[in-house]
């Protein structure tokens, strides 16, 4: 018996097989799972949950930079962060009411962003928005008590409208993409701008800067909305510094923002650009200094 032969024919027949990539978990559908059993879990206890909105935010950014003359490490940064709003009691009376005579901790509190797992684990994500929402509906438990306690020993409020007014679940998606930066075409960009600013003797410091950030929004509510939708942002900054006579610090600064790389400037337009910073920046430091008006004695 040949085994290579077999081997080879074994190869062939697999490359052959249909070859299907496992997609990633939709965010959206892990966080109605969590946010429908919350619901059941915590709707049906003695102070009921009957509102519960989970918000995350996906913030990704890249940055090349320049400083005085030399290119720096490109710096990366991804993260999420999750926001969860929890009502407990009723529309009429909730836990956001206000307590008269309380003090500023009683009455301005705020939700705190907490870290949310970057990769799509359906695992991780679904023990987050556990973790977080326990935490909330205890906080809102407690303070909802100290709601229903000072109704009891104050007098009658004058304003009886609802702590919570229901509205019209929204809808809406739209592709969240990333920006790619084309850092072969950029980087020589950046370095030979930032070289030109460096290359002045009165010029102490100077950076040239591009960054981009895309930002990426996803909203669940237990009346219905689910929402996701993101932005781009991407900015190109010029700076440079230096010192008067006098000891003032003098600095100058130029900067583009756009949503997409094409809409950047190109490598002519950066070099006028920096030009002209370096003119208004020594015409600062050639100025004559003036003195202070001293009005005449009286």
């Amino acid at each position: 018996m040949k085994w290579p032969s077999i081997l080879i024919i074994t190869a062939c027949a697999l490359l052959l097989l249909p070859f299907r990539a496992q997609s990633a978990p939709d965010l959206l559908d892990v966080m109605q799972t969590e946010l429908d059993r919350s619901m059941a879990t915590f709707g049906a206890s003695e102070v009921p949950l009957y509102y519960l909105q989970y918000a995350v935010t996906e913030r990704h950014t890249y940055d090349m930079q320049v400083v005085n003359g030399g290119l720096e490490a490109p710096q990366r940064s991804d993260k999420r962060y999750l926001d969860v709003d929890v009502r407990v009691g009723s529309t009429k009376l909730d836990n956001t009411h206000r307590i008269r005579g309380g003090n500023w901790s009683d009455n301005y509190s705020y939700r705190k962003q907490t870290d949310f797992p970057v990769e799509d684990n359906p695992a991780a994500i679904r023990a987050a928005l556990w973790n977080s929402t326990e935490q909330q509906y205890r906080q809102a438990q407690e303070r909802f008590t100290k709601v229903q306690t000072n109704r009891q020993v104050k007098v009658q409020e004058e304003d009886l409208s609802d702590d919570f007014s229901s509205a019209a679940p929204q809808k809406y998606s739209e592709p969240i993409t990333r920006t790619t930066l084309d850092t072969t075409y950029w980087q020589p960009i950046l370095k030979r701008v930032g070289s030109f600013l460096a290359s002045f003797s009165f010029v102490q410091e100077s950076a040239v800067r591009l960054s981009s950030g895309d930002v990426a929004t996803y909203l669940l509510s237990s009346e219905g909305s689910r929402l996701q939708h993101g932005n781009h942002y991407l900015r190109l900054n010029m700076t440079v510094a230096a010192t008067a006579d006098d000891g003032m610090e003098l600095q100058r600064r130029f900067g583009y923002d756009t949503a997409t790389p094409e809409k950047l400037p190109n490598e002519a337009t950066m070099m006028q650009d920096a030009q002209q910073l370096v003119d208004e920046l020594r015409a600062l430091i050639s100025a004559p200094i003036v003195e202070p008006y001293i009005g005449p004695a009286i």
